[in-house]
């Protein structure tokens, strides 16, 4: 009977969960990133820290891409929650990290861990 009361728990808010999970793995995703985008800014001596812009480009950007479509399923997600109406908490929940994860992306935070 447990078992019941746990699945019902999961399927009452399932979109909602879902959504809560993508959004925080995004999130982690690109303060990792930034993380090692700023080490290696710091790594660099004085010259090749003005090529830095380029070498970002190449080899860190086409993770944001892996991370940005990771963030608007988690949105999307919220926005299905939102429809079948589930428990408002966990809407609200998931929709706030919804739109944390798309604007933590979009906007470049690595600039302030430098």
């Amino acid at each position: 009977m447990q078992y019941l009361t746990k699945l019902s728990f999961i399927k009452n808010r399932l979109f909602s969960l879902l959504s809560i999970l993508l959004s925080v793995i995004s999130l982690i995703a690109v303060i990792k990133i930034n993380r090692d985008i700023s080490a290696r800014y710091l790594a660099l001596d004085g010259k090749t820290q003005l090529l830095l812009g380029l070498t970002e480009f190449v080899g860190f950007y086409f993770k944001f891409y892996v991370v940005i479509a990771v963030s608007l399923v988690a949105m999307g997600l919220a926005i299905i929650a939102l429809r079948k109406e589930e428990e408002r908490k966990y809407r609200l929940i998931a929709f706030l990290l919804g739109i944390l994860s798309v604007i933590v992306v979009v906007l470049n935070i690595g600039r302030f861990m430098i």
